[in-house]
């Protein structure tokens, strides 16, 4: 029951994602997408467990800037927009 509910949530974050991501502009293989899924889940665990006080937008922004652009292929690039540039 747990992996059935888990399996239809996922099959509905896949193109969520890939949407959000288009609308964005970012370049994200659709083969990669599932592995965002995963690791945007470790992020999420990692911050509601983190100690009260522990999260703040920088470090939200941070891990999701390195999900991201980790996954397009565009760390480390030059002149690589951050999330809030690729928004406006």
């Amino acid at each position: 029951m747990l992996a059935s509910a888990l399996a239809r949530l996922h099959d509905t974050a896949l193109p969520v994602t890939a949407g959000h991501h288009d609308q964005l502009g970012l370049a994200i293989a659709r083969e990669r997408i599932p592995a965002m899924i995963a690791l945007y889940g470790g992020a999420l665990f990692t911050l509601v467990s983190a100690p009260p006080g522990g999260v703040n937008r920088e470090a939200v922004r941070s891990m999701v800037e390195v999900i991201v652009y980790g996954c397009a292929g565009e760390k480390g690039q030059s002149g690589a927009k951050t999330i809030d540039d690729r928004a406006k």
